[in-house]
């Protein structure tokens, strides 16, 4: 689960995010992002971050799968958030596509952190690092 602080929640906030913001997406996840700049919602600082999960009924009508499927893209943005690897001042939302039945947690993860890559969310320190290894 990833810390209370970082939760998105407010319908208000999901209005204004899929009204707002920019797209980008892969095979498996698509990210739906804005800054908090841009956003003008006064309760945030530029140095908070916002974090939704998405999967919808299109992508299972069994709770159980969409359910695990949520679990697994939070541990990916928990790992990232504890490596200090996501830029802050941003409300963005995490949205499984259909294919991501089908995956497991590493390919999950690799899915994602290619969309925050293109999205310029990741911090500059932690790309480096990643096309080191």
């Amino acid at each position: 689960m990833i810390p209370r602080k970082y939760r998105l929640k407010k319908d208000r906030d999901f209005d204004i995010l899929f009204e707002k913001g920019e797209y980008v997406s892969s095979e498996l996840t698509g990210v739906k992002f804005l800054s908090i700049e841009q956003a003008d919602i006064g309760e945030y600082s530029d140095t908070d971050l916002k974090i939704a999960f998405v999967v919808s009924t299109k992508v299972s009508k069994k709770a159980v799968e969409r359910n695990r499927k949520k679990r697994q893209m939070r541990e990916v943005l928990k790992k990232f958030l504890d490596q200090n690897k996501i830029k802050k001042g941003y409300i963005l939302a995490i949205i499984a596509r259909k294919k991501i039945l089908d995956k497991d947690y590493k390919d999950i993860k690799l899915d994602i952190e290619q969309n925050l890559i293109k999205a310029g969310l990741l911090n500059e320190n932690s790309q480096k690092n990643n096309t080191n290894t």
